[in-house]
C-alpha cells in the first residue's frame, strides 16, 4: 500500500514558512516595544513637569511665608526677600489677596497666605526672577494692608 500521507515532511523543505512566522513575530515585538516606549517618555515628561512645579511652589511657600510672617509682626515690620534666578525655567509669581500664585511653563501653582489688601499694585502684584521686593505692613484706620515694592 501506497502510504503518502504518513510521509514526514522535512523541516528543510518548508523554509519560506518559518521566515514568515519569524518576521511576524519580530513585527510584534517591536509594536509592543513602541508602546512601551512611548508610555516611559510620557511618564518622564510628567516626572519633569512636576519637578518644575514643585521648585516653583516652594519659592511661592518662602513668599507666602515671608507675607505671613511681616503681617504678623503688626505696622511699621518690613521683610526684604530676593527670588531665586530661575527654578528650571522662567517662572512669574503673583500675589494676590488670596493667595501666592507662581506660574511656570503654563502650570501654575498656588501658595496660601492669610486674606488682607495688598497697597499700591491695585489688586495684585507680580514678583519677577532675580529681583529683590520690600515688603511691609501699614495701617489705615482699623485695616492693616501689604505694601510691596521692588528694591532698587
Amino acid at each position: 500500500m501506497n502510504n503518502n500521507i504518513t510521509k514526514y515532511i522535512n523541516i528543510t523543505e518548508c523554509s519560506g514558512a518559518m521566515s514568515v512566522d519569524f518576521i511576524f513575530a519580530i513585527f510584534v515585538v517591536l509594536i509592543i516595544l513602541q508602546g512601551v516606549l512611548a508610555l516611559t517618555s510620557d511618564r518622564l515628561d510628567m516626572v519633569k513637569d512636576t519637578e518644575e512645579l514643585g521648585s516653583a511652589r516652594m519659592v511661592a511657600e518662602s513668599v507666602a511665608e515671608t507675607i505671613d510672617a511681616t503681617y504678623s509682626g503688626g505696622e511699621g515690620h518690613s521683610t526684604v526677600i530676593t527670588l531665586p534666578a530661575s527654578v528650571k525655567s522662567e517662572y512669574k509669581v503673583t500675589i494676590s489677596s488670596s493667595g501666592v500664585y507662581v506660574k511656570v511653563d503654563g502650570m501654575v501653582g498656588k501658595a496660601c497666605i492669610t486674606p488682607h489688601s495688598i497697597l499700591k499694585s491695585g489688586y495684585e502684584f507680580t514678583m519677577h526672577p532675580k529681583r529683590s521686593y520690600n515688603i511691609s505692613t501699614t495701617k489705615d484706620g482699623k485695616v492693616y494692608s501689604m505694601n510691596i515694592t521692588e528694591v532698587s
